[in-house]
């Protein structure tokens, strides 16, 4: 780029205007206007000052230009070698010589007008938003010479429609076409390595891409949301295909993968809905394709099903395991049979595959992962057979259909959070085996009504459909659709388990067994024995409630889901537990003591009417735990009423977590940190 010196001799020559840059490198100067009125503008070859005076004219744009709004075509002289700056919104058409051999960034940026561009032979780069905002720009035609196109350089081109990178291209810098909405069809030549992410971000209408030979790598998202492609060649060379490089291309139908490829993310078709076919080329060591599914080399391992497969699909006995996300977003498929010679399913390997109806796992696989069936809101029937001996983290969170579930008797774990979600469920029977059950693993299933247990199982037992271990001592879970207005709490009963009573909504009161050394009931509320912790709250009670003064600990999920409008902690309560508050969408405020220290995580999550929090004093040192306020009102406000303080609070959505100065709140991850600041 060519620089700007501080001083000028600007002369006229006819309605022509010059600028004087270089008197000691030869007599050139630089085009800077045309003050007449013609529609067409041809820059003479040479300039003569008031001195008589004869200069080369080599570049333009070097001072602000000055042109007519009735410019429509510009022609450049083939003296010319450079070109800095164009500012004329209403140019349609520039010729330019292939003398030039320099463009500066933002030469063209919005020449809203320009429509056509034949860029020179000795241009060596496009370079930054050159082409900026051109949005009347239909055609460019891209020499063999240019060896780089840098970033931006046609962003917003909103009129751009067919684009050949020639096989001189090198580099392709990020957003080179961003928000090129009319782009229809690119072709890369051999030259480029490597197709970076967001290329391409916003080219809605791309229907269809020819990659070059020389491309190595398509970087993540890439193509991502691109509804229009139909066609994509890819060419021999290409030996990775990043994340989510196609995802939500959903009109993509089949894809040919090269022989040279040897990486494939489990994302790169996400959400390819109407993907029907993955097909290998002969000769590839690391894939091979079956039936339109991509396999391993071996053809053992299950890698991807297009996400257009519909109906039933058996997986083949040849098969040992199915890979993460391999069937994720296979929203057609509705029955799926896993053969015994399946050794291993993959996290979110049927995630969200929303029209699944029925699923058969055979005998060889031990663990469903996290997420497995996650999202499957048709899945109503579910057959295990004996193998399988733990359930992961949200394998069937959302599976809204499922009514009944019958576990094998090699079960022996159940994570947290397992059938989170799943509203229908009504009746679950464990086998003789299961030995754990994680906190929340029923979370939200309103609808369950009773657990069935084998009478051999040594670790649980079933009374009135709820839930205890063999021993009588603990209250594992007690199902959220039961209508018993009152929970009667053994004499022998030790322990309620965290996640153990979440619901239902027509329970009115605890009623604690004489003899008990753990629980007792005050106007129906289960405090601990020495009333220094609240311990469960019946959700169907009532819309207010006082805390009584004493209670110290407010235990995990004590209101869970209760229909209270609003809450004073009083004095002395120092912890309020993990989901204490969950889902209570009537409270509106909360009010919390000085002595509070800890906030668990979740502790107010989902309380959707939560409109105000007040602090009563200034909390030195409180804790508050992960998305203690997540999916509260977005106008939930903190207020203090602290002498000799403002209350600062900061907006945390989104983050992991936020670190405010010592002396202040230490750690918040979720949606407000709180801190306090000496008033002014």
């Amino acid at each position: 780029m060519l620089s700007v010196e501080p001083r000028a001799d600007v002369f006229t020559d006819g309605y022509f205007e010059f600028a004087i840059f270089r008197h000691d490198k030869g007599k050139e100067v630089d085009f800077t206007g045309y003050n007449g009125t013609s529609d067409t503008v041809v820059v003479p070859r040479y300039a003569v000052d008031p001195n008589g005076n004869r200069y080369r004219v080599t570049s333009i744009g070097r001072l602000p230009m000055l042109f007519p709004d009735t410019l429509r075509v510009l022609v450049l002289p083939n003296t010319m070698r450079s070109i800095v700056r164009i500012n004329a919104p209403s140019l349609v058409s520039i010729v330019i010589p292939d003398s030039v051999y320099e463009i500066s960034p933002a030469a063209f940026a919005d020449c809203r007008s320009l429509r056509g561009v034949d860029l020179p032979p000795n241009l060596e780069r496009i370079a930054p938003y050159t082409f900026d905002s051109c949005t009347s720009l239909v055609n460019v035609t891209i020499p063999n010479g240019v060896k780089t196109i840098a970033k931006y350089a046609f962003k917003g081109c909103t009129s751009l429609r067919d684009v050949a990178i020639p096989d001189g291209v090198r580099e392709l810098g990020r957003f080179a076409f961003r928000h090129c909405s009319s782009l229809r069809w690119v072709v890369i030549g051999a030259g480029l390595k490597t197709i970076h992410e967001d290329m391409f971000e916003g080219c809605r209408s791309l229907e269809s891409i020819v990659i070059g030979p020389g491309v190595r790598d398509i970087g993540e998202n890439a193509f991502r949301n691109m509804a229009n492609l139909t066609d994509v060649v890819l060419s021999e060379g290409l030996k990775r295909i990043g994340a989510s490089a196609f995802e939500g291309c959903i009109s993509l139908g089949s894809i040919v993968i090269p022989e040279s490829v040897i990486s494939i993310d489990s994302t790169s078709f996400k959400e390819c809905s109407s993907l029907k076919g993955i097909f290998v080329r002969d000769g590839n060591v690391r894939y091979a394709s079956s039936c339109g599914c991509l396999y391993d080399a071996k053809g053992s391992k299950l890698i991807l099903c297009p996400p257009g497969m519909e109906g039933t699909f058996d997986v083949p006995d040849h098969v040992t395991s199915i890979e993460e996300g391999a069937f994720s977003h296979c929203h057609a498929l509705t029955y799926v049979i896993i053969p015994d010679n399946v050794k291993s399913i993959g996290f979110n390997a049927f995630y969200d595959c929303s029209g699944l109806k029925s699923v058969s796992i055979g005998k060889g696989v031990r663990t469903l992962n996290s997420s497995v069936f996650e999202f499957c809101s048709s899945l109503s029937w579910v057959e295990m057979r004996n193998g399988i001996r733990t359930i992961g983290d949200h394998a069937f969170g959302s599976c809204s259909s499922l009514k009944r579930i019958d576990l094998p008797d090699s079960l022996q774990y159940i994570n947290k959070y397992a059938f989170y979600g799943c509203t229908g469920l009504q009746t679950i029977r464990f086998g003789r085996n299961l030995s754990q059950i994680a906190p929340y693993a029923f979370l939200e299933c309103g609808a369950l009504v009773e657990f069935v247990v084998d009478e051999d199982n040594r670790n649980f037992v079933s009374i009135n459909g709820a839930l205890y271990t063999k021993d009588l001592k603990e209250l594992v879970h007690y199902p959220s659709g039961r209508k018993e207005q009152y929970l009667v709490i053994f004499r022998g009963l030790t322990t309620i388990r965290t996640g153990a009573v979440l619901g239902p909504v027509s329970l009115r009161r605890y009623v604690v067994e004489d003899g008990n050394e753990n629980f007792v009931s005050v106007a129906g509320v289960l405090f601990s024995k020495d009333l220094r912790e609240l311990v469960r709250y019946p959700p169907g009670k009532g819309r207010s409630y006082s805390i009584p003064y004493g209670t110290l600990y407010i235990s995990e999920d004590a209101f869970f889901g209760c229909s209270l409008r609003n809450m004073v902690i009083p004095d002395g309560v120092r912890v309020i537990g993990t989901y204490t508050f969950y889902g209570c969408d009537s409270l509106t405020s909360i009010s919390l003591p000085g002595s509070l220290y800890s906030l668990m995580d979740h502790s107010f999550s989902k309380c959707t009417s939560l409109m105000r929090v007040y602090l009563r004093d200034r909390l030195e040192s409180i804790s508050i735990g992960h998305c203690a306020f997540a999916f509260c009102d977005e106008g939930l406000d903190i207020l203090s009423d602290v002498e000799g303080y403002d209350l600062e609070y900061f907006d945390l959505r989104g983050k992991d977590e936020y670190f405010i100065p010592d002396g202040e709140l230490p750690l918040f991850s979720g949606t407000l940190g709180l801190g306090w600041v000496p008033r002014d």
